[in-house]
């Protein structure tokens, strides 16, 4: 008796040591990540400033709206007096954005290895889209600019309009040009060879380790750990790490083209590319046919405005179509609009700002809100489908929480965009030459 009584002790002693041991394993994952993320995200500033990716003559947007090639240039004074993107549903004159103050996403790696892109008017053209459901991949986050974040985005269109929201935020989703001049967009293989990293990981093979003088085998290392000897290495295969940027003007009031730009260099370890969503008819939400690389959520604030650098806690609210996990570690795209301008017999001309906060504490566990709690959205819809309702702290820059009015957008509601994989955030201002 005695000795199975301490058979137990040992073997629950054991287990706490495979458990501590599953923990510290993990959290020296979380560590490396991080201190990987902050190196690469460094180094990739420095080489989009030294290939001039900030220079308008680089970039290249995905043409859906008019017929022709798929591929047009694009300055940061577009559109110049027209609406944003011309998203199915949008309203109309109150919506125009000033010129020089557009959003833009430099998102190569998105664009590459889709055969949708080959055509202007394949899947996702913009004119005339019966039987087609909320997604827009020319834009960043690839929702239609009217898309509500409560409702299932596979959703048809025409089913599903009277839930639609105004215009809302969106970045326009560029590429980069082949070569100077050019209306095609870089080869995949330089895509890959510029935003995904190729040497995360160094592999020493037996030539190398003998001529460095190790005796015994020796691991993978890291690429910022120091090697000792003379050893090359190579790169393994799994590229984990790859990049987008975005760009986004200040906040500031006047009319004219932006000059500064908050630039966010945004590092992903094992994006989620996956970008293949099929229309629904009938059933209910199902995440896996959904594609969750970037999910959008309505933001509702519960400690008023961001003020002094710290950043505040949120409810964030958005469709059970959506994977309901946020954790502590994730980062999210805060967007509104701001007024810029006023027009005559039209009101309010705003423009959008976007900025990036790290997700810093979760209060509980993912709340599903059955149909008709929430109350009403923005534009007095009640969700017609449950919601997911997740409490988060999130730190980052000021933020001011319009409060909409019912009157030209003067004032819109924050929406955010969590993108799967996003593990660091590196922030500059920038000047974007005319």
């Amino acid at each position: 008796m005695e000795v199975l009584f301490a058979t137990g002790i040992a073997v629950a002693g054991l287990l706490g040591i495979a458990s501590l041991l599953l923990m510290s394993g993990r959290d020296a994952s979380v560590a490396n990540r991080a201190t990987e993320s902050q190196a690469l995200a460094r180094a990739w500033y420095e080489d989009f400033l030294a290939r001039q990716f900030h220079y308008q003559a680089q970039w290249l947007r995905y043409e859906d709206v008019l017929a022709g090639s798929p591929w047009t240039g694009v300055s940061k004074a577009f559109p110049g007096g027209n609406r944003l993107t011309g998203s199915v549903g949008s309203l109309g004159a109150q919506h125009v954005l000033p010129p020089g103050k557009v959003s833009l996403c430099i998102d190569p790696y998105f664009y590459s290895s889709r055969d949708w892109v080959s055509s202007s008017w394949g899947t996702y053209k913009q004119a005339s889209r019966p039987n087609n459901s909320w997604y827009r991949p020319a834009v960043f986050p690839y929702y239609q600019d009217g898309y509500n974040p409560l409702i299932d985005p596979r959703l048809d269109i025409g089913s599903s309009s009277g839930l639609a929201w105004e215009d809302q935020p969106r970045m326009q989703r560029l590429s980069i040009r082949r070569t100077p001049g050019a209306f095609e967009p870089m080869i995949e293989a330089m895509v890959r060879r510029v935003f995904v990293s190729q040497d995360e990981v160094i592999e020493i093979g037996e030539e190398e380790a003998e001529q460095a003088g190790f005796e015994s085998p020796v691991p993978s290392l890291r690429r910022f750990q120091p090697v000792s000897g003379n050893v090359p290495g190579r790169a393994s295969a799994g590229n984990k790490y790859s990049w987008l940027a975005t760009l986004s003007p200040l906040e500031a009031t006047r009319i004219g083209t932006e000059q500064q730009y908050v630039l966010s260099l945004v590092v992903l370890f094992e994006r989620d590319r996956l970008f293949n969503p099929t229309l629904r008819t009938g059933g209910v939400p199902d995440p896996r046919s959904t594609p969750q690389g970037e999910r959008l959520m309505w933001v509702v604030p519960q400690s008023g405005n961001f003020v002094g650098g710290n950043g505040g806690r949120v409810q964030l609210l958005f469709s059970s179509a959506m994977e309901e996990e946020i954790r502590v570690g994730d980062w999210v795209m805060l967007a509104k609009h701001v007024a810029a301008e006023q027009v005559p017999g039209v009101g309010v001309r705003p423009y959008s700002v976007f900025r990036w906060y790290r997700v810093v504490s979760v209060d509980s566990e993912p709340t599903l809100l059955d149909v008709g709690a929430v109350v009403a959205d923005p534009y007095g819809n009640a969700n017609a489908e449950p919601v997911w309702s997740v409490h988060v702290g999130l730190a980052g820059p000021d933020w001011v929480f319009g409060t909409y009015t019912g009157a030209g957008l003067q004032a819109a509601p924050t929406t955010a965009t969590l993108v799967k994989g996003a593990v660091a955030v590196y922030e500059r201002v920038v000047e974007i030459p005319d």
